[in-house]
């Protein structure tokens, strides 16, 4: 796997690599130039926009745009030129660092542009990679040989373009550029190694990708179905629910259908084939612990919902819905949450075990009450009054409105 300071090209003993993936660095064997020299900010910034749009001609209006944005001088292109003759004395300190007179950079002004021109003995990371992945495309074959290529960009992409460079929206297409190619590549891999059913592969590309790109679900299904595959399904299991509790849990992300779907394949592989014991299907079925009520999320409300709507129209079942509004005398996001929490647990504790809660919007919750008459719904709603008041004091009230299901038109 491609990593700083290995030679990008090995028929050259001291070739001089430019890394823009990953963390912005300029190497010769091990060694890193730009940590030798210092903290120069406002010049490596400089340098990076040079560097991703080398060869190109630049009007100063353009660099002044996009680097000088929140500069207050009344003579911008002066200061350009002050920073780009500081970039000049930049240069020849890293020449001078590595000890060699051939000229590596040069920033030349031509017919009011500037113009990056880079030396052909520089090794640069992104120029492999798209180089990597043009010629792949070429060959539009889904071959091994097709392979090669999108391994050698794969494994130069070590990270985001220019990953710790927060110096303007000018890097953000660019950055999301090379991830799109990324992406696709790793796909188009991807899609290869299953054809020749080289899981091992897969599973190698899919940590690499998801390292860099955790919120991309798609591999995640890759990374444990290829594991399914290799027979490590506890190891599947294991990820599975590791990795849906990290994305729940730091940022609210809840598995797909996919997702889901993948893992019950999972649990069927992991030891229940063919079933023909009702009784061991019940076991599984069941709840570990039912108390109280049901807490769910709303698309699985509104699947139960229906059922209920369903079983009202065959026989009868009384079956009502309650649309529970907070209202906040001083609405803030703590009240918010500390209100939805108090409720939600007042809500668990008195409904009944086949009663289901959950939560429309961030101010107001739905219940589904089975099997109850009409005259008893003030008695639930004075016993959950009656709680929630106790716990809130007066700072948030509750407005219920009750329904029959089969009357109801959610």
């Amino acid at each position: 796997m491609f990593e700083k300071g290995e030679n990008l090209n090995h028929d050259y003993k001291n070739d001089i690599e430019i890394f823009t993936f990953g963390d912005f660095d300029i190497r010769i064997g091990n060694k890193s130039i730009i940590e030798g020299l210092g903290r120069k900010y406002k010049i490596l910034e400089l340098f990076k926009f040079f560097i991703s749009h080398k060869n190109k001609k630049l009007l100063p209006e353009i660099i002044i745009e996009n680097l000088f944005e929140y500069n207050e001088s009344d003579d911008l292109k002066n200061v350009l030129r002050t920073q780009i003759f500081r970039l000049r004395k930049f240069i020849e300190e890293i020449k001078r660092q590595i000890n060699i007179n051939e000229l590596l950079f040069d920033i030349e002004f031509i017919n009011g542009y500037y113009i990056l021109k880079i030396s052909d003995n520089l090794k640069i990371d992104n120029d492999i990679f798209e180089l990597s992945i043009e010629k792949a495309n070429m060959m539009n074959l889904n071959s091994l040989k097709v392979a090669n290529y999108y391994e050698k960009a794969l494994k130069v992409y070590i990270g985001e373009y220019m990953g710790e460079c927060s110096c303007g929206d000018w890097i953000i297409p660019i950055r999301n550029r090379y991830n799109r190619i990324f992406i696709h590549s790793a796909n188009k891999l991807i899609s290869i190694y299953k054809e020749n059913s080289m899981f091992k592969e897969i599973a190698d590309i899919c940590e690499k990708v998801i390292e860099i790109q955790p919120f991309d679900e798609t591999f995640h299904i890759y990374y444990m179905e290829a594991l399914k595959e290799m027979g490590q399904i506890k190891h599947a299991l294991s990820y599975y629910e590791y990795t849906t509790y990290k994305m729940y849990k730091d940022y609210d992300m809840k598995p797909s259908i996919a997702m889901k779907d993948l893992y019950r394949k999972l649990q069927i592989a992991n030891g229940e084939k063919i079933i023909t014991d009702l009784y061991f299907i019940e076991k599984r079925l069941k709840d570990s612990e039912v108390q109280g009520a049901m807490y769910c999320d709303l698309e699985y409300f509104k699947f139960l919902y229906n059922l209920e709507k369903r079983k009202s129209i065959r026989g009868n079942v009384d079956t009502y819905i309650s649309l529970i509004t907070l209202n906040h005398k001083k609405r803030t996001t703590d009240n918010l949450k500390q209100s939805r929490n108090v409720l939600k647990a007042i809500l668990l504790k008195s409904l009944r075990k086949g009663d289901v809660i959950t939560f429309w919007n961030e101010d107001q919750a739905i219940i589904m009450i089975t099997e109850i008459k009409s005259e008893f719904l003030y008695l639930i709603e004075d016993r959950i009054q009656k709680q929630f008041r106790k716990y809130l004091k007066g700072n948030c009230n509750l407005e219920f409105k009750f329904n029959k299901i089969s009357n109801s038109i959610i």
